[in-house]
C-alpha cells in the first residue's frame, strides 16, 4: 500500500522496525468543525441571553435566574467543544515498532499519553468508525491487543491515511519479531 498523497505522515525506518510520525492536523477536518460549533454555542449563549432581557416586554421575561443560567450553560459548552476542538487540532503521535514490540505516544496541548504493548500481545491494528461525529463518519486507528481494551487514536485524518499507516505497523510488527 502507498502513502495517500495528501498525508502528512513520515515514516523512519531503521534496521529493528520503524516510526510514524503523525504530525498535527491543524484547524480542518472534525477540529474545524467542532471550533466552529464552540463559537457558535458562546455567542448564544452570551448574545441570546443578553437579547432576550433587552427585547423581551418586563412581562413577558423568565425568572431573573433563567437566562443567565442558560446563557452560561450554552458557553461553558462552547468552552467544552473548543477545548475538544483544540485538542483534535494540536496532536501529535508517534508510534514505533522496535524488535516487535509497539510504542505509542501521543502529544496534545492538555496532556501527554504514552503506551506500549510487548511483542506479540498486539492481535489487530485496524481501521474503525469513530464515536465521534462531524457532519460525517470520522475514522480512527483501532489497536487491539491480549488482555486489553482497545486503544484507539487519530480520530479526523482520512481512512486512506489510516488504512496505510496500520498496513505499515502490521507489516512492520510482522517483520520484525524477536525470534527465539
Amino acid at each position: 500500500m502507498t502513502q495517500p498523497v495528501d498525508s502528512e505522515a513520515v515514516v523512519d525506518r531503521h534496521p529493528k522496525g520503524l516510526t510514524v510520525l503523525v504530525p498535527p492536523m491543524g484547524l480542518r477536518g472534525p477540529a474545524a468543525s467542532f471550533l466552529w460549533v464552540a463559537v457558535a454555542l458562546v455567542a448564544l449563549g452570551g448574545g441570546g441571553a443578553v437579547m432576550l432581557s433587552v427585547f423581551l416586554p418586563p412581562d413577558q421575561q423568565p425568572d431573573a435566574f433563567v437566562l443567565p443560567l442558560g446563557g452560561v450553560t450554552l458557553a461553558v459548552g462552547g468552552v467544552a467543544m473548543a477545548a475538544v476542538g483544540f485538542t483534535l487540532a494540536r496532536r501529535r503521535v508517534r508510534l514505533t515498532v522496535v524488535d516487535g514490540s509497539l510504542m505509542l505516544e501521543q502529544v496534545t496541548p492538555l496532556r501527554t499519553r504514552r503506551e506500549d504493548w510487548a511483542a506479540g500481545e498486539v492481535m489487530a491494528i485496524t481501521v474503525v468508525r469513530s464515536d465521534l461525529e462531524a457532519g460525517d463518519y470520522l475514522w480512527e486507528l483501532s489497536i487491539e491487543a491480549r488482555h486489553r481494551r482497545a486503544c484507539t487514536i487519530l480520530v479526523g485524518r482520512s481512512r486512506d491515511e489510516l488504512e496505510w499507516i496500520a498496513s505499515e505497523l502490521r507489516e512492520s510488527l510482522r517483520n520484525h519479531q524477536v525470534r527465539a
